[in-house]
């Protein structure tokens, strides 16, 4: 994958994972329990991710821009035990009972063997809260099955392969953004993420796109309208979500 002036191998991102999998394991974690992500889209961000499934837990994605209430109400309703971040950034209003793990600290070259733990398709792989429009938000609850079957349909349905190279464009918190992250990692292709501060819809962005050689792309309709004279001439498959399609 590459996120901004960085780059990992597939071979890398699972000796990160698995070394941080083994630390997640030290502190209690295991199936069935619920992790907090708390990140920037980055490289550190798929590894715990990752890391968090690698051991039968599940992980909550925690937008760094959400209010202060609204992740308040988060950690008290999920009563997640951990959080993961990087950078030593942590929410603001983060219960004392909740550990903070920062990832950025931790030395990636030490080997541990390769963490093969068993999952079953029933087991929860991570926790989406609602918009919380017609009341509190509710966290929803994503088995495995989930995950392997959207990402098999998309990988068949969009012929997604080893030389695809896919963009990750929805927050994190969003599970538009499971979609685009599994439907890359599942078939070898290459995703792209960039530093929120770069994610904004510009001309910067469709050039970069282009660079990129980016091959699948997932955008609402209005912003595809936006753009809809701008070249992206290694574009194979353009996925629209979110809106109703205008003729």
């Amino acid at each position: 994958m590459v996120c901004g002036d960085q780059n990992i191998s597939y071979g890398e991102l699972e000796k990160r994972a698995n070394n941080l999998a083994f630390k997640l394991l030290a502190k209690g974690i295991g199936y069935e329990s619920l992790v907090g992500l708390y990140f920037e889209p980055s490289i550190d961000y798929i590894v715990a991710l990752l890391a968090v499934l690698k051991v039968g837990a599940a992980f909550l994605p925690l937008d760094r821009n959400y209010p202060d209430n609204r992740l308040e109400f988060i950690f008290l309703d999920s009563q997640i035990p951990l959080v993961l971040t990087n950078n030593s950034v942590v929410p603001s209003r983060l219960p004392e009972k909740v550990e903070v793990l920062d990832i950025s600290q931790i030395d990636w070259r030490e080997n541990h063997p390769r963490l093969n733990l068993k999952v079953s398709p029933e087991n929860i792989a991570y926790v989406i809260y609602t918009s919380g429009s017609t009341g509190k938000p509710k966290g929803v609850l994503v088995p495995h099955t989930g995950i392997e079957n959207l990402v098999r349909a998309q990988i068949d349905g969009f012929n997604v392969n080893t030389e695809s190279r896919v963009y990750q464009f929805a927050s994190l918190n969003f599970d538009a953004a499971i979609s685009e992250i599994f439907m890359a990692l599942g078939s070898g292709a290459i995703l792209y993420m960039q530093p929120q501060a770069e994610r904004s819809p510009s001309s910067e962005l469709w050039e970069k796109l282009t660079s990129w050689k980016i091959t699948h792309l997932t955008l609402p309709p209005s912003l595809v309208a936006a753009i809809s004279n701008t070249a992206l001439p290694q574009l194979k498959t353009l996925i629209m979500a979110g809106e109703a399609v205008s003729g």
